[in-house]
């Protein structure tokens, strides 16, 4: 139902959707929310620049999307914007990096530093 309308306007469901994965531990739930988020990215790249704003709050959430990027890599690659994907990987990266100097770390912030680093995902660097 949320792509029948081709004028919806995506960016709201991006905070909303990354809270949601974490609240649910459900594998199969976390991949179904996972899987609506990357066909968002694909039908409207500058959704990327809004899950780059939420990152900080929802790095936990953000390791469980990274991750599951890395795993469908091969299905996703061809359709999603890569030079905006490269972009917010970068992003991420420096803000891994001052969040990593913070006394109290954010959970899901290693995971996050190791999905970066995985082949699929080091890719687009």
């Amino acid at each position: 139902m949320l792509f029948r309308n081709s004028k919806e306007k995506y960016h709201n469901y991006i905070d909303i959707l990354l809270k949601k994965i974490v609240m649910n531990s459900n594998k199969s739930y976390q991949d179904c929310l996972c899987d609506v988020l990357v066909n968002i990215f694909v039908r409207d790249p500058t959704t990327l620049a809004n899950w780059g704003k939420s990152y900080p709050k929802n790095v936990a959430a953000s390791a469980l999307v990274l991750a599951y990027l890395d795993t469908h890599w091969k299905s996703i690659h061809k359709r999603i914007d890569r030079s905006a994907i490269t972009d917010l990987l970068n992003n991420f990266i420096v803000v891994n990096d001052e969040l990593a100097m913070k006394k109290e770390k954010e959970d899901g912030l290693n995971d996050c530093i190791k999905a970066i680093k995985c082949p699929s995902v080091k890719a687009q660097l």
